[in-house]
């Protein structure tokens, strides 16, 4: 991702993590890692992207759910992950990110409504479905 991108998508997803970090603590589940907010954090980044005319896709695999920009994975919630406790906005290139199982794309979605779909049949916890705006 060139500097530019970069300096665009930053700041969108520091504000993402931090509406999610506020939600996660309202509803007193999982703030100091965000696990299981994965999906409805990737779905508002994914919007605002959008609104800010950046090109961006909806990934899944297993269970999590992230953004991809310009061959990038940009996830606001990698901090449930070991490896990227300490890691508020991961932002790594593809090929890096092959190495973790929870970057490992099985599916891709244009829409936060087709992400929800997907969650809504493979059951889901009813808390964890992404919104659809």
């Amino acid at each position: 991702m060139n500097h530019e991108l970069k300096s665009k998508v930053l700041p969108i997803a520091k504000r993402v993590r931090e509406w999610t970090e506020r939600k996660a603590e309202r509803a007193k589940y999982n703030h100091h890692n965000l696990c299981g907010w994965c999906a409805i954090s990737a779905a508002q980044l994914f919007r605002e992207l959008r609104r800010e005319n950046i090109l961006a896709e909806l990934h899944y695999v297993s269970g999590h759910c992230f953004v991809v920009v310009d061959d990038h994975i940009v996830d606001v919630t990698a901090t449930q992950f070991k490896k990227f406790e300490h890691v508020e906005i991961n932002i790594l290139h593809h090929k890096e990110a092959q190495e973790y199982w929870y970057y490992e794309t099985e599916t891709t979605f244009d829409t936060p409504t087709k992400l929800r779909e997907h969650q809504i049949k493979r059951n889901w916890p009813k808390r964890e479905i992404c919104y659809t705006r």
